[in-house]
């Protein structure tokens, strides 16, 4: 699991740096079928690195397990979900 996940780290970063500062990021977490407090940890690193990036990240369909976990962390704030607007809006 740790190459996956330095995997996606990368790929992350090379979306981050692909993109303009400000531009926001919308992760769409409706595919996930399990999650726990790694998952939430992996997910927390995303947004620090995003917010290093100046680059906005935006939570969308997340579970309530996901919801929940973030509560008892003390970490809503950084798991606000966000909707998807339409493209051209």
């Amino acid at each position: 699991m740790p190459q996956a996940l330095n995997q996606c780290l990368e790929d992350f970063d090379r979306l981050l740096k692909d993109g303009q500062s400000g531009e926001a990021i919308l992760v769409d977490l409706s595919s996930l079928e399990r999650f726990d407090s790694c998952g939430l940890a992996a997910l927390l690193e995303l947004q620090r690195r995003a917010k290093a990036c100046g680059r906005p990240l935006h939570w969308h369909a997340m579970s309530e397990n996901m919801q929940e976990l973030a509560r008892v962390y003390g970490l809503t704030a950084w798991f606000v979900e966000s909707q998807p607007q339409a493209q051209g809006t």
